[in-house]
């Protein structure tokens, strides 16, 4: 897996450059996108409700500890991390459990939130591509304090929105080195078919490559 010594300066490395139209193996998106994740939090949590061990919304975790048989250090993947404490999926794993993983939030407000949570997973701020490679996506914040969005096609719609990248997942694991995901957590407000649509033809998670436990 890919390890930083800290997460000081990593928004330096961030160089302007065009990635849109890149196939999910290309050496100049992976380094690209090494260059965009923040890594784990060496610093304390900044939780909003500390004192809460389960943040998730359906006791998930509990869930996957009776498959899993609570297994401790696994790696997740959660796939609209929000602010990474309302309603997490994996911070308790990552609290309780000693585990770690990829946090994916494509609205940029959450993200900032996300930042300042301290959590000990790697984190990136874009949406996923539902093809084997990368495009423009027009994000439209909405919901409360627009904590959720509508994220459709560059030039849909005449609504202002933020234009943003649109990675393969494939790539992100790619980048991070990592060949095994042990729970992957997907909850992206209504926009989940296009999203399990890609791993149908294998461009997000080729299932000879990333596998889930249990």
């Amino acid at each position: 897996m890919l390890q930083w010594d800290s997460n000081e300066g990593v928004e330096e490395k961030v160089k302007l450059m065009s990635v849109e139209g890149l196939e999910q193996d290309d050496p100049k998106l992976i380094t690209y996108i090494r260059q965009r994740l923040v890594p784990p939090s060496i610093k304390p949590y900044k939780l909003n409700n500390p004192r809460k061990k389960d943040s998730s919304q359906f006791s998930q975790p509990k869930v996957l500890n009776k498959i899993t048989h609570d297994m401790k250090q696994g790696f997740f993947v959660e796939l609209g991390a929000a602010d990474g404490e309302f309603q997490s999926n994996t911070l308790f794993l990552e609290r309780e459990q000693g585990w770690t993983g990829l946090l994916i939030e494509a609205n940029p407000d959450s993200y900032v939130k996300l930042l300042a949570m301290n959590r000990k997973a790697f984190k990136i701020n874009a949406a996923i591509s539902i093809t084997k490679h990368t495009t423009k996506l027009i994000f439209k914040p909405s919901g409360y304090k627009g904590a959720t969005g509508h994220i459709g096609q560059e030039g849909e719609g005449t609504d202002k929105g933020i234009t943003m990248d649109a990675l393969p997942l494939h790539s992100i694991l790619q980048a991070l080195n990592v060949t095994m995901i042990d729970f992957f957590s997907l909850d992206v407000e209504g926009t989940e078919n296009p999203e399990l649509g890609q791993d149908k033809d294998t461009s997000a998670m080729r299932r000879d490559e990333v596998r889930a436990r249990g």
